[in-house]
């Protein structure tokens, strides 16, 4: 639950560009990749910040990634398959 928080901000904040990133943001990233959203979902990024240091969710409407998380993407994430696009690549649906 924590990476797919981490690559759905990621996704939303980098290679969309969206700014004011909010819960809904988020979930519609888990129903896009047909992800099973979680019950609570604001509790569930917040639980990430806390446990991961990924995210930022002080301000509820304006969830980023922070630099943890940029370095847990670019290090620790499987490598992408080079024959999808990147938004494939990034979100693994």
């Amino acid at each position: 639950m924590y990476e797919k928080n981490l690559v759905a901000c990621y996704y939303l904040e980098s290679v969309m560009g969206v700014e004011g990133i909010t819960v809904g943001h988020v979930l519609a990233v888990y129903l896009a990749c047909n992800w099973t959203p979680p019950s609570q979902p604001d509790t569930t990024l917040r639980n990430t910040a806390a446990a991961k240091d990924w995210i930022d969710t002080s301000d509820s409407k304006n969830i980023r990634v922070v630099w943890g998380g940029l370095h847990h993407i670019q290090s620790r994430m499987p490598t992408p398959d080079p024959k999808k696009g990147r938004a494939d690549r990034i979100l693994g649906c």
